[in-house]
């Protein structure tokens, strides 16, 4: 995948093309300035639509580190 910016420094992340690009077409919604955020079921069923086993996904090494600097609290 790509970077993701948090001045003053970049974080780096890799996933899956397929499940990178669910992520990216899912991160508006996960805005504060969203009028409805998703709710974890929301998202699970909505992964497991497309891939399997979304704890294995959403407790994985890049979404913990995007969690670890701030940039994800669900």
């Amino acid at each position: 995948m790509g970077n993701l910016s948090c001045t003053p420094s970049v974080l780096d992340i890799t996933l899956d093309k397929d499940k990178g690009t669910w992520f990216l077409n899912r991160l508006d919604s996960f805005s504060v300035t969203s009028t409805t955020l998703p709710s974890f079921s929301e998202l699970k069923k909505d992964f497991e639509t497309h891939f399997e086993d979304f704890e294995l996904f959403w407790f994985s090494k890049p979404i913990n580190q995007l969690r670890d600097n701030g940039l994800l609290v669900l």
